[in-house]
């Protein structure tokens, strides 16, 4: 369901008191998909508001990573 974009699983915690940090991890695992069950084709918008379409072919890798202080 997350890869076709049915659902978007949202959990709460805080890696301070480290309280919902495994559940996090766990649902990693087991709610997103793993890099061979990616989408065929899609679209992003980037900042300078240029549209990236991305196919099998391109192999760019796309990741998102933040960090809360």
């Amino acid at each position: 369901l997350t890869i076709s974009r049915k659902i978007c699983p949202v959990l709460a915690g805080s890696s301070f008191t480290n309280v919902g940090v495994q559940p996090l991890m766990e649902s990693v695992i087991k709610f997103l998909p793993n890099p061979n069950e990616k989408l065929s084709s899609f679209s992003l918008i980037n900042k300078k508001g240029e549209i990236i379409n991305f196919n099998d072919k391109n192999e760019t890798l796309i990741a998102l990573a933040f960090k809360v202080i």
